[in-house]
């Protein structure tokens, strides 16, 4: 019995990780167009996070109906929903 609920469980946790897709994108000023390195972008109600890089550009992994949280310093801070493709152009 308790072999049975360990591979149910494993496919599971194996299924959810499948489920996920990387999403990559890149943090501009809205109205310079500058990018914005430093930027936190998380997954919302959730551990997962990363920053961009000196270009504004990140990549994270998210799952079905997820929302990307984005703080940046100086900036308000962004809840979004990102488009079905893996690409995402969010500005602030």
């Amino acid at each position: 019995m308790r072999r049975t609920l360990l591979l149910a469980s494993l496919f599971l946790c194996s299924f959810a990780l499948y489920a996920q897709r990387s999403i990559t994108g890149k943090i501009t000023d809205s109205k310079t167009g500058s990018p914005l390195a430093g930027a936190t972008i998380k997954v919302k109600s959730s551990k997962k996070g990363t920053s961009s890089n000196n270009e504004g550009n990140f990549t994270i992994l998210l799952g079905p109906g997820e929302l990307l949280e984005i703080t940046s310093i100086g900036y308000e801070p962004q809840s979004i929903e990102p488009p079905g493709s893996a690409t995402l152009l969010p500005f602030f």
